[in-house]
């Protein structure tokens, strides 16, 4: 069953490898994704947290930093009607 997961990093090595991150993100990590921000995403898998950072471990240098967190139906915001629209549509149906 999916769950609603944030992921916040801060890829602070030389030669950071962002494209990858977000490519797994976008890609083979999520059912559905958002990207509001600089870097953080906000997702649904069916993928648990120590999975996902076994395939974004290449990814990532030892001065990198990345947290991913199971989301539940309980937040509050500063964000547009349009993306509260998408996030209710698609992360808390």
């Amino acid at each position: 069953m999916a769950k609603a997961y944030l992921a916040t990093y801060d890829l602070n090595s030389p030669g950071q490898k962002y494209d990858e991150v977000i490519g797994l993100f976008k890609g083979e990590l999520s059912l559905a994704y958002c990207k509001y921000w600089e870097s953080s995403f906000l997702f649904t898998s069916n993928l648990t947290p120590s999975q996902m950072m076994a395939k974004l471990k290449p990814h990532l240098d030892n001065g990198d930093k990345m947290i991913i967190v199971e989301v539940i139906d309980n937040k509050g915001g500063w964000l547009t009607q349009t993306q509260w629209d998408w996030i209710n549509e698609n992360i808390f149906d």
